[in-house]
């Protein structure tokens, strides 16, 4: 059985923006939304 995804705050830096530059980073995408929301809390360069 496959692991669970964990949230964006569970993510440790290097782990979450690894996972949204995988993204497709359009304004639609959920997934990305919810990466770039945790990047942007913690002041983290893209």
């Amino acid at each position: 059985m496959d692991e669970p995804t964990p949230k964006p705050s569970d993510m440790a830096d290097a782990e979450l923006l690894r996972a949204y530059q995988q993204t497709t980073g359009r304004p639609n995408d959920m997934v990305a939304n919810a990466l770039l929301a945790e990047i942007e809390r913690r002041n983290l360069d893209i």
